[in-house]
């Protein structure tokens, strides 16, 4: 999890420092272009172009679906984004101090709520399951109710919540 957080902010200080939603070319193994934005504890998703939130629902179903999907200009704009990641980390030690900002901050309060959930509802250790441990439907559901609360915290927009709650609900 740190090598994460080191990733996320040192990307995140990166972009602060060159102002608020310029784009900028980025020419590492295809043309495409990447938006640096700033915030400071809520991501204003109203002033970053955003028009409309929606619940995400699967798309990939099938081998064709994956190959449209690939070819994509979001699956390039994502790649961009990880190799960008990937970059501000090269060369970087783990215990190198890194600024945190307000966003990310909440970001990892909220990620320390949800681990501290597994302490209250520890794995079943006397049971033969087939499909995992028992507890982590109770942890799940723990999740699933408090998702909303979770994710209003990083985000204003009710619209965006709903959509960002689904993602972290399936990144589990």
């Amino acid at each position: 999890m740190a090598a994460i957080e080191a990733s996320i902010e040192v990307a995140i200080a990166n972009s602060e420092g060159r102002g608020d939603g310029h784009l900028e070319t980025c020419d590492n193994h295809h043309n495409h272009d990447h938006r640096h934005f700033h915030n400071d504890h809520h991501l204003n998703v109203e002033s970053k172009g955003f028009s409309s939130f929606r619940v995400p629902e699967r798309a990939i179903l099938t081998k064709e679906d994956l190959a449209r999907w690939l070819e994509s200009e979001t699956m390039a704009e994502f790649m961009g984004f990880v190799e960008e990641l990937n970059s501000v980390v090269k060369n970087k030690k783990l215990s190198d101090p890194v600024p945190i900002s307000k966003a990310c901050e909440t970001i990892l309060s909220a990620l320390d709520e949800v681990e501290g959930w597994v302490s209250e509802i520890p794995a079943v250790t006397s049971t033969a399951s087939r499909f995992g441990n028992p507890a982590f439907r109770d942890w799940f559901d723990k999740l699933e109710s408090a998702c909303s609360d979770l994710t209003a915290r990083l985000v204003a927009d009710t619209d965006a919540t709903r959509e960002v709650s689904t993602y972290l609900l399936h990144s589990f």
